[in-house]
């Protein structure tokens, strides 16, 4: 068997929030990268940290970036809906 994995840590504080990770990617004991991502900003607020298999990590990134993108346009189309712009499309 072949895994992936990683450590996420994140703190909150007074005013301030952390969060880390390491970025080595690896087969068991043999590093393939030194630099692969796993912590990922999901809106200008909110950071998500994804530890584990890299096929995951890469997915839940691409799927959630689409999920967010879909939900943007579904937004931006209610409030032209609330406004009377239902003419526009998203």
């Amino acid at each position: 068997m072949e895994y992936n994995g990683g450590a996420v840590v994140a703190m909150v504080g007074k005013n301030c929030v952390a969060i880390a990770c390491d970025k080595r990617l690896g087969v068991q004991a043999m590093t393939i990268s030194t630099e692969f991502k796993k912590t990922f900003q999901a809106t200008p607020k909110t950071y998500i940290g994804l530890p584990g298999l890299a096929t995951d990590v890469q997915t839940l990134y691409v799927v959630g970036d689409l999920f967010f993108f879909v939900f943007c346009c579904f937004l931006k189309y209610a409030v032209w809906q609330s406004v009377g712009l239902t003419n526009k499309q998203p």
